[in-house]
């Protein structure tokens, strides 16, 4: 609705009926003793007015009235509805938990909050036994893993299907770890007899999942080296794990951490020992590396030491000092990030009967806050941050996943699959978590966005406005 704008307000044109027309003023000279409320804009129709019946600033009265009679209220984005109809056409959605999609519902799915409850996507694939690692670019999702120790991924353009793909038929790598350089993918394993000690670090890189993908050895030492987690960190692929490793128990002289890292992965891959750990530390590995604060930080895991360390450094090839984080005699860390939105690192790691999140600005003084107490050794997996809220898989007898606004908690917990279930490798995009992992030599993958509230009305439905 618009006001009328004059030019010469109160103006009129007079025509006799004899002719001779002319211009006169008139003003109301009735002397009243209430002035009255005058028609305009303001008085009949605001702009805000119009758009709280999701109208513009164009409407009239009788298109508010017309909104009024087919909404019975001026309904918004995110407005319940309870009713016994169903004829309420495409702007409204049943409130049963579905997943909200971001394209048709941009405002709907803005305004709502990630919660790890209600229903979660699943696909599972038995071509795959084991998915250890996932990443993502704009494009895809990449899941890595292995079935009978050959390399395998899975990769989705949407998140939903899946296709499953063999890296070689000639070479059992066992994938451990996969990340983005902003031009490659590049998965990460090994090869060989472990008893013997003749393990080989592998890569396979591809710039599209679909391939081709090259295979490349990237270190030729003697000494066997088993791989964990590779890392694409302030501009190096760095592949984390150990040296000298001949079986699982202790040897003499005892394995070494180490991390292998290049500028691209068609360069030659430089080989950086961590620490120089005695016969006594048994087997001590890389597991991950973080890269934030103008500083690399690493997270280690052994057996027979009693004790776990983060290592930090300012340069990869420079010197690297140890900080053992906390006064527990078990800590296993399991992944390590850069939060820049936080400006913190945090570590995912297991303590003595429980998950802990170690957290620090500096990579040099940590903090220790328990995500879950009450079991000892769980198996884990990931960690990420986003959205004001923490998010940790891991493994209980059954693959879990935990999230919390704070260290603190409290911690919410969601069962993704029960039985002899893990969970391995956490990733947020989009605003949707996936989690990668297997069961019973099946790979799976567990994914769920922003979701509708579910709410139950006797002999009735609950709706919600989604759109305008």
């Amino acid at each position: 609705m618009q006001d009328r704008v004059s030019a010469n307000p109160g103006r009129v044109l007079i025509t006799p009926e004899s002719g001779g027309a002319y211009y006169a003023t008139i003003e109301r000279a009735d002397n009243p003793s209430v002035i009255g409320t005058a028609l305009n804009k303001a008085s009949l129709l605001t702009d805000t007015t119009a758009a709280d019946y999701g109208l513009d600033s164009t409407a009239t009265p009788n298109d508010a009235l017309q909104a009024l009679k087919t909404n019975r209220r001026p309904w918004r984005v995110g407005d319940i509805l309870e009713t016994k109809r169903t004829d309420l056409g495409n702007k409204w959605v049943l409130c049963n938990g579905a997943q909200i999609s971001s394209s048709n519902y941009p405002d709907l799915y803005d305004m709502t909050e990630f919660t790890i409850n209600g229903n979660w996507n699943n696909y599972s694939s038995s071509q795959i036994q084991v998915l250890n690692d996932i990443t993502s670019n704009d494009e895809y999702y990449v899941a890595c893993g292995s079935r009978s120790n050959y390399p395998w991924i899975l990769y989705s353009s949407d998140g939903t299907t899946w296709t499953p793909l063999q890296l070689s038929t000639s070479k059992k790598v066992s994938l451990t770890g996969i990340c983005w350089t902003g031009t490659y993918f590049v998965a990460c394993g090994h090869i060989g007899d472990k008893s013997a000690g003749t393990i080989y670090p592998y890569i396979y890189y591809a710039t599209n999942p679909a391939g081709p993908w090259t295979e490349k050895q990237i270190s030729t030492a003697r000494e066997g080296s088993l791989t964990a987690k590779v890392r694409y960190v302030n501009g190096y692929i760095v592949v984390c794990g150990l040296k000298g490793y001949s079986s699982l128990h202790q040897t003499s002289p005892a394995s070494r951490p180490i991390i292998l890292y290049a500028r691209n992965p068609t360069s030659t891959f430089t080989e950086k020992e961590i620490a120089s750990i005695g016969s006594d530390h048994g087997h001590f590995y890389i597991v991950s590396i973080a890269y934030g604060n103008s500083k690399y930080v690493v997270c280690a895991n052994g057996s027979g030491d009693g004790r776990r360390y983060i290592f930090y450094a300012s340069s990869l090839s420079g010197t690297w000092t140890s900080v053992n984080p906390s006064g527990e005699s078990v800590l296993r860390p399991a992944d390590i990030i850069y939060s820049s939105s936080l400006s913190r690192f945090l570590c995912l790691d297991c303590g003595e009967g429980g998950v802990n999140i170690l957290y620090s600005t500096n990579g040099t003084s940590w903090n220790i806050a328990s995500v879950s107490s009450g079991f000892a050794s769980p198996n884990l997996g990931g960690i990420t941050y986003f959205d004001g809220k923490f998010y940790v898989c891991c493994t209980r007898n059954s693959a879990l996943l935990y999230s919390s606004s704070s260290y603190s908690g409290p911690w919410e917990e969601k069962q993704l699959k029960e039985g002899s279930a893990y969970a391995t490798g956490i990733l947020e995009k989009d605003s949707m978590i996936t989690v990668c992992g297997y069961e019973s030599s099946v790979a799976n993958i567990w994914r769920k966005g922003k979701t509708l509230p579910i709410i139950s009305v006797d002999s009735a439905y609950a709706y919600i406005k989604a759109k305008e």
